[in-house]
């Protein structure tokens, strides 16, 4: 999520083979903002009766910490580079959808 950023925002001095690779590096953190949104059609089954991410009964918030912070993170470089939505399979949501499940977990 965070090697997005320089594909969100450009950098003048990236080649194309590097552009490439930036934009797998966003393509792959969309992919786990779409995991990570509960209604997503790719969403993960990780989660308790409430809606948390859990993985495993071991540091069980650390999940849901982590995936907050990736979260609001995305949805700040979304804001900032003025991307209306992320798509996970079809289905659209914005910046605030992304904040949303932040702040639920």
């Amino acid at each position: 999520v965070l090697l997005s950023r320089i594909h969100f925002f450009g950098s003048k001095q990236a080649s194309n083979a590097e552009n490439m690779g930036l934009k797998m590096y966003r393509d792959t953190a969309e992919a786990v903002i779409c995991g990570l949104l509960p209604d997503s059609p790719s969403a993960t089954a990780s989660r308790t009766s409430g809606g948390l991410v859990w993985v495993s009964p071991w540091n069980s918030l650390q999940h849901a910490t982590n995936a907050a912070f990736l979260a609001v993170v995305y949805s700040d470089y979304m804001l900032t580079s003025r991307t209306a939505a992320v798509q996970c399979s079809g289905k659209s949501y914005s910046p605030t959808d992304i904040r949303n499940f932040a702040t639920s977990q």
